[in-house]
């Protein structure tokens, strides 16, 4: 479970006081973690093969979308 379901759990709670499930917020936010995961890799791989960081993300971005 990632970190983010907690600090999820926590500003819910915070905000409603209603204790959400953290494996329905992984289910809700497994697709985001996961783009995620893709533009960490993808912008880490074009910047080993000397693009700007900038350009790598943005070349994502137009890929995704």
């Amino acid at each position: 479970m990632p970190v983010t379901n907690l600090l999820q759990q926590r500003f819910i709670w915070h905000l409603t006081r209603f204790c959400a499930s953290t494996s329905r917020l992984n289910e809700t936010c497994a697709a985001i973690f996961e783009e995620a995961d893709l533009h960490e890799e993808w912008v880490a791989h074009r910047v080993a093969t000397g693009s700007e960081v900038a350009a790598a993300a943005a070349e994502f971005h137009a890929w995704i979308r």
